[in-house]
């Protein structure tokens, strides 16, 4: 599968954004984009977190692409979801529609699944760029390209995973 000219912008995009980061907090995850103007989101829905309002929006726009939220009552308070939808990433997404992003931990499975219902959804391609030089690409067709130093995976619609080299 062959990136775009496009796909490698938004990938430089997303190098810039990780820039922006900053040093990993030891629990949460924090999110960017790189525009400037767009504050750094951290995970949770609480007074450090992204907040109860942002997580809500997160949550609708789950609902809104079909994307069931890994649900964990002993974090959740009595919000089926809550938890999950709180991710920084997430929230990064919805708040910075359709722009690279660069989050300073590796994306949960829940998280990935979003992003991939999210693309789909937008029909766009969503690009974010992990720890370590990992791009993931979610593409408008289902598709998942993970690019790192070494190559890139491509995980398809139809379960089946492909590995290609620089």
């Amino acid at each position: 599968m062959e990136l775009s000219d496009a796909d490698h912008a938004m990938m430089v995009e997303s190098e810039r954004a990780a820039s922006r980061l900053g040093k990993p907090l030891k629990v949460k995850t924090k999110a960017a984009a790189e525009d400037e103007s767009s504050p750094v989101r951290r995970s949770g829905s609480g007074k450090r977190g992204s907040g109860q309002a942002l997580t809500k929006q997160v949550m609708e726009t789950g609902k809104e692409i079909g994307h069931g939220f890994k649900q964990n009552s002993s974090v959740d308070n009595g919000v089926p979801g809550q938890s999950a939808a709180s991710h920084a990433e997430k929230v990064a997404a919805v708040s910075n529609p359709g722009r690279p992003l660069a989050v300073d931990r590796p994306m949960c499975a829940d998280c990935e699944a979003f992003f991939t219902r999210l693309a789909v959804a937008r029909r766009t391609t969503f690009v974010v760029e992990e720890p370590g030089g990992h791009r993931q690409l979610f593409r408008p067709d289902g598709a998942r390209v993970v690019v790192t130093p070494n190559g890139k995976m491509v995980y398809r619609t139809d379960g089946s995973v492909g590995a290609e080299p620089h």
